[in-house]
């Protein structure tokens, strides 16, 4: 969300003269934007779970598919897997495998020719939570101060939050929400998404 509306506001503070006619459009058009995905009807059932940790055990494609990219044409929800957990994906064709170590840990491994190349144990509490029958990662992200072309002064941040639960068919399903904030001269812009990802079983 936030380099989406730093490249907007590139776009339209190219000339110092428009600067006065931008501010009021962003003000007009921007403040309070939310682009929500309906569940796709097509997709596997939502598997029904209880308030605690789910059991996401599985081995799925790396790369999951973006309710809201289809049906709204953007997205800013984690498609890559390895991106997510491991900072950097693997450009080999790999898979990624989850399995619960025990009550309160996961561990979540990059299988490549059915050997495991990365792998990262994780812990509730240090990092995740589980409410709603989803497991929970929360990140946030400051962009600083900065400006465009020499002329727009902005700040803000961006809250994340990605939960994971299974469904019907064994696919791994998350559920991404991001709410953001920039301040531009002196134009708030806030928005954010609401997103479904689907990485389907590999087995």
């Amino acid at each position: 969300m936030i380099e989406g509306v730093r490249m907007f506001i590139k776009t339209l503070f190219r000339t110092r003269t428009a600067l006065h006619g931008t501010a009021l459009v962003l003000c007009g058009l921007c403040a309070g934007c939310v682009y929500s995905a309906r569940y796709p009807a097509d997709w596997p059932r939502p598997e029904a779970v209880g308030e605690g940790c789910p059991d996401i055990s599985g081995t799925y494609v790396e790369h999951g598919e973006s309710a809201l990219l289809d049906q709204v044409g953007m997205r800013s929800a984690p498609a890559s897997l390895s991106d997510y957990f491991f900072g950097q994906g693997d450009p080999r064709d790999i898979l990624i495998s989850i399995s619960q170590l025990n009550e309160q840990s996961i561990s979540v491994a990059e299988v490549h020719a059915g050997d495991a190349l990365r792998t990262r144990d994780l812990n509730q509490n240090d990092d995740y939570s589980c409410t709603d029958g989803k497991i929970w990662f929360d990140r946030g992200n400051w962009i600083g101060e900065g400006s465009v072309e020499d002329l727009v002064f902005y700040a803000g941040g961006e809250k994340a939050r990605l939960g994971f639960s299974g469904t019907a068919d064994g696919s791994l399903l998350g559920e991404f929400h991001t709410r953001g904030a920039v301040l531009a001269v002196v134009v708030p812009i806030v928005g954010g998404e609401d997103d479904y990802i689907l990485w389907r079983n590999a087995r």
